[in-house]
Order: C-alpha cells, then structure tokens, then sequence
C-alpha cells in the first residue's frame, strides 16, 4: 500500500506532460482574413492619437491670416474624411493634398480609403485628391480654415468614365451685378437645397474668394457665418429633407483690378457622410467704368456767310463791276 501511495504523484506528473503534449500536436486552428470593414469609424476627437496611424507631420508657419478674431479657436486641429469613388467603393492609395499659401503637406488614404492630416496649424487651407489616370476628381480646391473646429471630416469624390455624375444635393451660386467697374460691389448668393430623402448633418459652405476681391459682410438664413481674410464659412448646421438655406456674401473689387479682367469664383458644401460638393464656376466681367466728358470740339461743317476770304473777292469783283459800267456809259453817251 505504502508502494503504490509512492508512485501516485508519479503517475500524475505523467498524465500531466501527456495532456500538455497532446495539446501541441494538435492541428492549430486556420485564422480567417477578414477584409477590411467598408466605412470604419474616423479618429477619436483627440486628432494627436488616432488609432494605428502613424501621425501626421505639423504643417503650416502659424500664420493667422487677418482675420476678425485674429486668433485660432483650436490650436491643434484635424482634417480626415474619405474619398469615394462615385458608385464603386472608398479608393484606397490615392493622394490627398493639402495646400495653403505658402505650405503644402500630402497623405495617402489607407485600403479603406480613408485619410488624415493631424494637429495642423492656423491657416486657410485648399483640399484636393489629385486622381490617378483613369479617374477624375469630382471636388477640387476644398476651401477650409484650419483649426476653426477641432475636428473637420471632409470626403472628397473621384468618379470614371468622361461624364461627372450629378449629385443628389448640389448648391447653387449666384452673382449681382454680372458687370461691374473697378472698386464697385457685388453680392453672392448661395443656396443648398436639401433634395434627399435623409435629413443632412454638418452641413458647412466655404468661398475662397479670388484675390481681385476684398469681403465686406456675410449673413445666413440660419447657423453663423465667419469672414477670416478672404474665406467664407458659413455653419449652416442640420437640413431636414425639403428644407433650404441661403448664404449672402458681399464683396468690392480691388483697386487696381484691369477693366476687361473675368472675376470667376465658387463656393463648396461640406456635409458629413456625404461627398463635399462645389457650384458651378461664375464670373463677373470688370468694365471700363463711366466714360470720360470729350473736350475735343468738333469742326464747323460748312464756312460762315460773311468775314470769309470769299466774301471779299466777292466785293472787290463787284466794284471794278461798277467802275467799268461806269466808264462805258461816259463814253458812249454822245
């Protein structure tokens, strides 16, 4: 009894090791790739450590553009979004370029196509996805101000073939007068429309304007509206299906500006989930102004009655008429 007792833990530790050993001769399980999931969420609101991307370079000097409140709101904010390309699928590897005044930074999109610029600084920036051959962008020089929210979600559009699609929601862009003289003013109307069936959220309105422009006011029908040099933002905020917005914006033409010069200019709508979209380009023809008061004095057409150098022929011509009419009648009167 005493003998078995001892060889107990013995045969113990054996079926121990057996049982570990049976565990690792077994097949091990086959692992399913999983693709990637279609539209995965975008970066946590703290745009310095989004998950399993590696940070964005810092770009931009910090320039603060002359703007009314003269200082950012956010001091490190985000811009991140998707490019879709129209009825297909997000295009993953694509370039996005961000580009301000003097400052340009790139970021490819992922095999979601999803891409990120992290903790920019404050400046007006433009928004672009360059399209490899093959493909044409749908949107192009997005304008944003950087870090006048913390967080932009921009989704930029490519499409194949050589027609655009026409967007379920586009806005429309209107300008008066369509002529206009140096220094004069105009006013740009700008109205979305939403025309969808689904309510749209973030709804948002930029306008760089061209440099031959200085803006002097903007006002919308509802949200805020922000003049920051010469970009336009207009938070317009929710649109229920069927409800409309319009965004006024006035401007003067700069002095300099040659007559016969074309001022062309658009504005984008940003909304979340959806394709950013522009209107379709408009311009305004400079013209020569008022015309300058003429002191050229026109010609006479025709000499004057009398005081010319004919009317003295004239005179002379009838008095030696007389005198000899005169001498013949002394002659021949007997």
């Amino acid at each position: 009894m005493k003998k078995r007792g001892f060889l107990r833990p013995i045969w113990l530790a054996l079926l121990v090791v057996s049982l570990v050993a049976g565990v690792g001769l077994l097949p091990a399980p086959t692992v399913i790739a999983q693709g990637p999931p279609e539209r995965p969420q975008g970066p946590p609101a703290d745009p310095n450590a989004p998950p399993d991307r590696p940070p964005a370079p810092v770009v931009g000097p910090g320039r603060i553009g002359g703007g009314e409140e003269g200082t950012a709101p956010n001091a490190c904010s985000g811009v991140h979004g998707f490019v879709l390309n129209w009825g297909y699928r997000n295009e993953p590897k694509l370039p996005v370029g961000l580009a301000g005044e003097s400052w340009q930074a790139d970021a490819a999109t992922d095999d979601n196509g999803y891409y990120a610029f992290n903790c920019l600084a404050a400046d007006a920036a433009r928004l672009n996805a360059p399209a490899p051959p093959g493909l044409h962008p749908m949107t192009s020089d997005v304008a944003i101000r950087l870090a006048y929210r913390a967080d932009f979600e921009v989704n930029l559009g490519v499409y194949s073939g050589d027609v655009a699609p026409t967007p379920e929601v586009k806005p429309v862009m209107e300008v008066s007068p369509g002529q206009v003289g140096p220094a004069a003013e105009l006013s740009y109307t700008i109205r979305v429309a939403n025309t969808s069936s689904q309510k749209m959220d973030g709804v948002m309105i930029t306008d760089l304007l061209p440099p031959s422009l200085t803006p002097l006011s903007a006002t919308s029908s509802q949200g805020a509206t922000e003049l920051w040099g010469n970009l336009l933002t207009a938070d317009v905020g929710e649109l229920a299906p069927g409800q409309a917005a319009t965004v006024t914006l006035n401007a003067s033409v700069r002095e300099g500006v040659a007559p016969g010069a074309a001022i062309s200019n658009r504005a984008s709508l940003i909304t979340r989930d959806h394709v950013a979209v522009q209107t379709d380009l408009v311009s305004v023809q400079v013209g020569q102004g008022e015309p300058a008061a003429s002191s050229v004095t026109e010609p006479p057409t025709s000499l004057p009655v009398t005081g010319g150098e004919r009317g003295g022929v004239d005179a002379f011509a009838s008095w030696l008429f007389g005198m000899v009419k005169r001498l013949a009648d002394s002659v021949l009167t007997p």
